[in-house]
């Protein structure tokens, strides 16, 4: 099915894959906004996401997620989108993503516990980090995998970018200018 370029493009994949990196670079190519929605969450509520999650809990978390993702598909202006690691366990979300052009940026755990050493604000990942890691990406893959757009993320992040470009305009999901 193709997709309107006219909408936003949503990233969307497991802690450490690149969303918010590569989506700034792709918004920049692509001359759009780039939102992210941890970002959006923290502005709203004053706190960090780890603050959140230990304050409040990971539902709390997650109806404040809700609540950015829908601030920011909301914008009249197409944007490039970073979606937390577990935003489309969300129904209402996953669905709303798939109206757009969603995309996956892939990585194999290994690359992921990789980056995220010596990160200590992934409340997730707390204990074993990579056995969290192999269970997260194996909970939510079956909704990474039905984005429009699946690209390896193991590359360096302008790498990943010029791939999700290509992947785009080959599936004409953006116009000429990317």
């Amino acid at each position: 099915m193709p997709v309107d370029p006219t909408h936003h493009i949503l990233f969307c994949g497991t802690a450490g894959s690149g969303k918010t990196t590569v989506g700034a670079l792709v918004a920049r190519a692509l001359g759009r906004d780039f939102v992210d929605i941890d970002r959006l969450v923290e502005r709203a509520t004053g706190s960090s996401v780890p603050a959140i999650f230990a304050r409040d809990g990971e539902a709390a978390f997650r109806a404040h997620e809700r609540a950015a993702v829908i601030r920011a598909l909301g914008s009249p202006k197409p944007a490039v989108i970073s979606l937390g690691g577990g935003a489309l366990e969300d129904d209402a979300t996953f669905a709303d993503a798939r109206r757009h052009t969603l995309v996956w940026l892939k990585a194999t755990v290994p690359t992921l516990a990789s980056r995220l050493s010596g990160n200590g604000d992934r409340p997730l990942l707390a204990g074993d980090p990579l056995a969290k890691l192999h269970e997260l990406a194996a909970a939510r893959e079956p909704r990474y995998r039905q984005a429009h757009v699946i690209v390896d993320a193991s590359l360096a992040p302008k790498g990943v970018a010029a791939s999700v470009l290509e992947a785009l305009r080959a599936n004409e999901l953006v116009g000429e200018r990317a």
